[in-house]
């Protein structure tokens, strides 16, 4: 696997995270929101905003390890979100 021919710099991050936060509040998103950008010439373009991701979580769970249905169900029982451990850091991009 090859990593992508380019990076996403960190004030590209928080905007998409400011965006997407901002998206949910608005839209009375309570769960998962699935939010496709697209980045040309260092601009952010919201492409859609979807207030399910069925096709995200497997997704997102296999490229950070973090077993995100499996910690919805236990959150959805009475498991408190703290009582999970998350890594510290997630793989970049090519490195698995």
């Amino acid at each position: 696997m090859r990593p992508a021919p380019y990076l996403i710099g960190d004030s590209q991050v928080e905007e998409m995270r400011r965006h997407t936060q901002a998206f949910a509040r608005a839209l009375g998103v309570v769960g998962l929101i699935n939010v496709q950008y697209a980045i040309k010439d260092g601009v952010v373009f919201v492409l859609e905003v979807n207030p399910r991701a069925s096709r995200t979580v497997p997704f997102v769970s296999k490229a950070t390890g973090v077993p995100l249905a499996k910690l919805a169900a236990a959150v959805m029982v009475g498991r408190t979100w703290t009582s999970w451990v998350f890594p510290m850091s997630f793989p970049s991009p090519g490195s698995r």
